[in-house]
């Protein structure tokens, strides 16, 4: 239930932005932003009467990722994976500092960092990586129903499509 307590209250919050935007922003009052509002409103009140829906502006959990991570004996996927791509989903320092800037070359000003977007090759290892973390996500969710011995075929999909690629490119 805090799950979906969590979404819902999103859900709220969500309207109130909209409906604060379209008073503050008349001229993006259209029908297809009234639509979408309303159909919020609607889904959200067949769930749960807005006048009792909480707005939770923390963790639906009340427990950080590191604490889930542990309590799912999943600490060094946490460790390794999820913490290194949170880091560059939400543009933390430690991705960024390394990544997205250059210092500046003018000595004067003590060679402070610049924003810079480096052109890179495409790498099919992310890929790679993101069908592979899926697959895995997909095996846990069938055992966790105790589902066994079902195929995880999105992933082998997903390596066939970067066999193509990488063949295409060698070409």
């Amino acid at each position: 239930p805090m799950y979906i307590n969590d979404g819902l209250g999103a859900t709220k919050l969500e309207i109130a932005h909209r409906d604060a935007e379209l008073q503050q922003n008349p001229d993006k009052d259209t029908e297809e932003q009234r639509h979408y509002t309303e159909h919020l409103r609607e889904w959200l009140e067949s769930q749960q009467m807005s006048d009792l829906t909480e707005v939770n502006l923390g963790s639906w959990s009340g427990k950080n990722t590191r604490v889930m991570a542990d309590e799912a004996d999943c600490k060094e996927f946490y460790t390794y994976v999820f913490q290194p791509f949170s880091a560059a989903v939400h543009s933390h320092w430690s991705h960024v500092g390394r990544l997205n800037v250059e210092p500046c070359q003018n000595p004067s000003h003590g060679f402070h960092f610049l924003p810079a977007i480096f052109t890179v090759q495409p790498d099919t290892h992310w890929c790679y990586l993101a069908s592979k973390y899926l697959a895995k996500s997909l095996s846990a969710f069938d055992a966790f129903l105790g589902i066994e011995d079902l195929e995880v075929k999105s992933f082998s999909v997903a390596m066939d499509a970067i066999e193509q690629f990488e063949a295409k490119e060698d070409d």
